[in-house]
């Protein structure tokens, strides 16, 4: 059996930011979660940028490796 849960978080700051907080967690023989937390801002017209940390852990892991890893990454977005 494995219990499944997910929490979405999204709320503007302005009209052209937004916040968003995203958790995944699946535990059944162990835990594994993924959390990302970023921020969204229209720089002009389609162009924007997102800042975003994610964050993943396993309580299990190989090989005796850390059960945390961390991801920080900016992204330039176009929309059309």
């Amino acid at each position: 059996m494995v219990a499944h849960g997910v929490i979405n978080f999204e709320t503007e700051i302005t009209d052209t930011s937004k916040f968003q907080q995203r958790f995944v967690a699946d535990y059944g023989d162990k835990l594994d979660a993924r959390s990302e937390t970023s921020l969204t801002a229209n720089i002009i017209g389609a162009l924007a940028m997102k800042f975003a940390v994610i964050v993943r852990y396993n309580s299990e892991p190989l090989d005796n490796k850390k059960g945390t890893d961390t991801e920080t990454n900016m992204t330039l977005l176009y929309s059309f």
